[in-house]
């Protein structure tokens, strides 16, 4: 007996970009008429049909009628609701036909209104990028439109939030899975995946090319514009497919979906400090990884506009009352150094704190004036757009050990610190380099952006040209990639050598051993330089005298100063250090109480 079907089009006169599948689970379907080609007043359609229920696809738009509703997978560009963000089993988003949230955002009221329509433009615009669904069930279900809905909800949406769509192809397992999770087999289920064909095909080009060369894609980016231009996608549309694999690709998840926890809980609790110092690590983190930031930006737009009582920083507040005076009537229409440090030292703020809204704020306040006051608006943004250019290029040499410097990047940085340094003697250097340097860096970065400041003073006087600090740089990128290698292959070769020192003999064949390996990778031409390679075993040692040593002492008697004194006369970089605290406290349980004390006192 036929228990299920699916059919397959595609939109009509939409060039086969869109294409749909629709499954039908239950009993009897070989018995039932349910699906016609026609046209009607709106135009040429495709119409699925059973027990009062339809859904009608036309050249430009989807139209429904009766139960049921849409789900898909979150993505980047969607609300964001914080209950599901704070509920790690939730994938989907859910939104049944006549529902609605209460004015305070916490309950679902249901209405009888389920018909309507939705362009097929706005679907993938406002849902996911390619693969949205509909659905709707036939069945004996009692009631008015509301009742019914409120009923299906109860059947299908633990199932739809959380059933994993990113490896369905047609709709049609998720569709016998439903059926089998309903449990009613007089019951039948209707579901109908409409794809972006273009988009898909681009997002898995792209999701390629990052999975294999995620630190090169600027050398892959000229076969992605002919495709993207080929399939006419917008700079919006192409950003956010490419976004969306990078948060989903292993290396990154973790950071990710601990990033989204924190905004959730930050958004209700906007004063507490260790949630901002943990929101702004994993920023920094990110920028190691070479995360964009603008992915963690979107993540804020997404969760902001439901946070509770938002308070603008005080950097905020400042930087609005001294913009709005300098756009009064009584000021002088002249912006002064000190106007100009107080401003800087805000959008500097800003930066540290990845506060993405700054200038979203800052351009509402030039809204509506024009003559003078709109050119005196206009310098103030040209000031701390260059600013904001200087210190991510700064940031990005430092955090990024595969980063590409140019000259045209030195000679703006070059111009930048000569027009801060005239407001104030070594004003470049406290925004900017000494900020950075109070964070998170590794050996190389620290390396790299001593390098770059030592250098600039040398090329506004003329000292030194571009080219070699760029080949400067190179070389302690490419010791760091060395490094990185060198890491995994001794993790690899030598899992007891926290336990057991090697000895000389022992370390030189290691290195040798190594060494053949990396060069019939073609990665390094003679063997690992000895200083490197010890420097690397002895990290190794360093990580076990934590891990097994001085961590139980600071965690037992609560010792901050054993911490940082390892920190201080350690080349173990805080990274990894926070890396080998979690992997403690996951092997040893250890109590929540101790887990608050650590994130306060200890990384606060």
């Amino acid at each position: 007996m036929i228990q299920d079907i699916r059919l397959h089009g595609y939109v009509i006169a939409s060039n086969e970009r869109y294409e749909y599948f629709t499954n039908i689970v239950g009993p009897g379907v070989y018995t039932h008429f349910f699906y016609e080609q026609g046209k009607d007043n709106r135009g040429t359609n495709d119409r699925f049909f059973l027990s009062g229920n339809e859904i009608i696809i036309y050249s430009d738009r989807i139209y429904h009628q009766g139960n049921g509703g849409t789900f898909c997978e979150y993505m980047l560009g969607m609300d964001l609701p914080i209950k599901d963000v704070l509920k790690p089993d939730i994938h989907n988003r859910l939104v049944m036909y006549g529902a609605k949230y209460d004015e305070r955002g916490e309950r679902i009221i249901f209405t009888n209104n389920t018909t309507g329509q939705d362009t097929i433009s706005r679907i993938f615009e406002e849902g996911h990028a390619f693969a949205n669904y509909y659905f709707f069930i036939a069945g004996d279900i009692q009631g008015d439109g509301k009742t019914v809905q409120e009923t299906l909800l109860r059947f299908t949406g633990k199932i739809l939030k959380r059933v994993d769509l990113s490896s369905d192809l047609d709709g049609f397992l998720i569709a016998k899975k439903l059926y089998q999770e309903i449990g009613i087999s007089r019951w039948t289920v209707f579901i109908i995946k409409l794809i972006d064909r273009y988009a898909l095909d681009y997002y898995n080009k792209f999701s390629d090319i990052y999975q294999k060369r995620k630190s090169n894609l600027s050398e892959n980016r000229e076969s992605l514009e002919i495709l993207a231009k080929q399939y006419k996608l917008s700079q919006s549309e192409r950003t956010r497919l490419e976004l969306d694999v990078i948060q989903k690709h292993p290396d990154n998840v973790s950071l990710v979906n601990n990033y989204k926890e924190v905004l959730a809980l930050y958004s209700r609790k906007p004063n507490e400090e260790t949630l901002l110092f943990k929101r702004n690590r994993i920023r920094t983190l990110a920028s190691c990884q070479q995360i964009p930031a603008q992915l963690f930006d979107n993540l804020e737009q997404m969760l902001n506009h439901q946070a509770e009582n938002v308070v603008l920083p005080d950097f905020v507040s400042e930087m609005q009352e001294h913009v709005k005076n300098l756009l009064s009537d009584s000021s002088t229409n002249q912006l002064t150094e000190s106007d100009l440090r107080q401003l800087l030292q805000a959008r500097a703020k800003a930066l540290l704190q990845h506060y993405a809204k700054f200038d979203d704020i800052l351009m509402e306040l030039g809204k509506g004036y024009g003559g003078e006051k709109a050119q005196l608006f206009s310098i103030i943004v040209a000031h701390l757009e260059r600013f904001q250019s200087a210190y991510e290029i700064i940031n990005s040499v430092a955090f990024i050990d595969d980063y590409k410097l140019i000259e045209e990047q030195l000679y703006l940085l070059a111009r930048t610190q000569d027009v801060i340094d005239n407001i104030k003697i070594g004003f470049f250097d406290e925004l900017i380099f000494r900020n950075i340097a109070r964070q998170y860096l590794n050996r190389y970065g620290q390396e790299r952006l001593s390098r770059l400041k030592n250098s600039l003073q040398e090329i506004i006087i003329g000292e030194v040209m571009p080219s070699e600090i760029i080949k400067a740089i190179e070389k302690i990128n490419s010791e760091a990639r060395l490094r990185r290698l060198i890491d995994g292959h001794l993790r690899e070769s030598v899992r007891d050598i926290y336990k057991e020192p090697l000895t000389k003999v022992e370390q030189e064949a290691l290195r040798k051993e190594i060494s053949g390996k990396l060069q019939k990778q073609g990665l390094i031409n003679d063997l690992i330089n000895s200083d490197l390679f010890a420097t690397a075993i002895f990290a190794l040692r360093e990580e076990y005298l934590y891990l097994n040593d001085l961590l139980p002492q600071i965690v037992n008697n609560r010792d901050r100063q054993l911490r940082d004194d390892f920190l201080e006369n350690s080349d173990l970089d805080r990274f990894r250090t926070e890396e080998l605290e979690q992997q403690y406290f996951r092997s040893y349980k250890v109590s929540s109480e101790m887990l608050e004390w650590f994130a306060k006192e200890i990384r606060g």
